[in-house]
């Protein structure tokens, strides 16, 4: 979309795709079935949620997990790949982008049929953790590998970690 319309047009374009549903939940009006009361009526409710949240550690480190996850690594991860694709030089960065991309996702589905299928990972916080530390690492030697083919599957595995 930005090549076929531009920066300005393309942003505004993939912006309006999310308006069906922002105006969707404007007028969607949500209530408990049990308890026969609205959701959230105000901004006590919303305190006594995060009161209640702060007494569980598991959920708050895993809020915390995700929030770091998304503003270290998520915001400048895929903005980057099109560098990394130039600085491996291998032909056209446009290709060698979308391979990345593609080995990227290919972990991460391989690694989502491998977790449903066989299991094994104990769901808990240390868990999460212990796999996150793992991502960030595989990233820093995707960053630090010169040779395009190396740094493809080796991306694929960090999709895989990703998922995991």
């Amino acid at each position: 979309m930005l090549v076929w319309l531009g920066p300005t047009r393309g942003i505004f374009l993939n912006a309006c795709y999310y308006l069906p549903v922002i105006l969707w939940l404007a007028f969607f009006h949500y209530s408990r079935e049990t308890a026969g009361r609205s959701a959230v009526k105000g901004l006590a409710d919303v305190l006594g949620t995060l009161r209640e949240i702060a007494a569980r550690p598991a959920i708050v480190t895993m809020t915390v997990l995700a929030a770091a996850a998304s503003g270290f690594i998520g915001n400048s991860y895929q903005a980057q790949m099109p560098n990394f694709a130039v600085d491996l030089g291998h032909g056209n960065p446009g290709a060698a982008y979308s391979m990345l991309l593609a080995a990227d996702a290919a972990g991460a589905l391989t690694a989502g049929f491998l977790l449903e299928t066989f299991g094994g990972l104990q769901t808990a916080a240390r868990t999460a953790l212990l796999l996150a530390m793992g991502w960030c690492c595989a990233l820093a030697v995707f960053a630090s590998i010169a040779s395009y083919p190396p740094s493809l599957l080796w991306q694929a595995g960090t999709g895989a970690m990703y998922a995991a």
